[in-house]
């Protein structure tokens, strides 16, 4: 988290008022592009009347010196043949999935250094800035069903109509 506290809009401040953590987080993260932690603790810093929000907030991996603090903690434990322990040190740090954290470790195994990056959040339906969602083209296979399926209940009616 930056030096700066974050921008908490009245959306934001109403629904700590109400008591609706959850939508007070995803609000606070949407405004200032928090990780999950940092808006959580924020939130109940707000919520409790502290306004040292830098203080409590558990710092993610865009903080400065974190990518470094985070690579030398992942080296100690590869050279203890610690792999699990890394991934898991990764994917707490930076929110990764656990395939990109596994490929993060191993590509700092073999002597690359990656910046690690935290997955991106999930897109929310009707939020206007999802963009658009991508559907699945049946390439008009339903219509050729649905003749065959009228052509048998015709064929049924006739028959059982003579």
């Amino acid at each position: 988290m930056s030096s700066r506290p974050p921008y908490f809009s009245p959306q934001t401040v109403e629904a700590i008022a109400r008591g609706r953590t959850i939508e007070a987080i995803r609000l606070l993260r949407e405004d200032n592009a928090l990780g999950l932690r940092e808006a959580k603790a924020a939130v109940d810093a707000y919520a409790a009347g502290r306004r040292d929000f830098t203080a409590d907030a558990p710092h993610g991996p865009s903080a400065a010196g974190d990518h470094h603090d985070l690579g030398t903690s992942v080296d100690g434990l590869l050279r203890e043949g610690q792999v699990i322990e890394a991934v898991r040190q990764v994917r707490a740090a930076t929110g990764m999935n656990l395939k990109d954290a596994r490929d993060w470790v191993e590509a700092r195994r073999a002597g690359v250094d990656p910046e690690p990056q935290a997955t991106p959040a999930m897109p929310v339906a009707g939020d206007p800035r999802a963009g658009a969602t991508v559907q699945r083209d049946s390439g008009g296979r339903w219509i050729v069903w649905a003749g065959l399926g009228l052509i048998v209940l015709a064929a049924a009616a006739w028959w059982l109509g003579r």
